[in-house]
């Protein structure tokens, strides 16, 4: 089931706020409109948007209207992303 943008927006409130709060282009991406990549790891997106569980699975909604407004936030988990997360420092 999809759910209107509006309904969507309302929903992310909090974790939209904490994550503007926490990278300045992300704000400025989403308030103008504009596309973004956001990478930041699970630990670190759990504690600005906590759920009732740490892992992936438990922000794919949020992923998917944020993908809407065309900003893309990549999750990386110490687990399963060791290889992207290197990659990530490194640059």
């Amino acid at each position: 089931m999809k759910h209107d943008m509006k309904v969507e927006e309302r929903y992310f409130s909090e974790d939209i706020n904490s994550l503007k709060a926490y990278d300045e282009g992300f704000g400025t991406a989403y308030d103008n409109g504009g596309s973004y990549v956001l990478t930041i790891q699970l630990s670190k997106l759990n504690e600005l948007c906590p759920r009732k569980t740490q892992n992936k699975q438990m922000y794919q909604r949020l992923v998917t209207f944020l993908y809407e407004k065309g900003i893309t936030l990549r999750i990386l988990s110490r687990k399963r992303d060791k290889s992207i997360e290197e990659e990530t420092e490194g640059n």
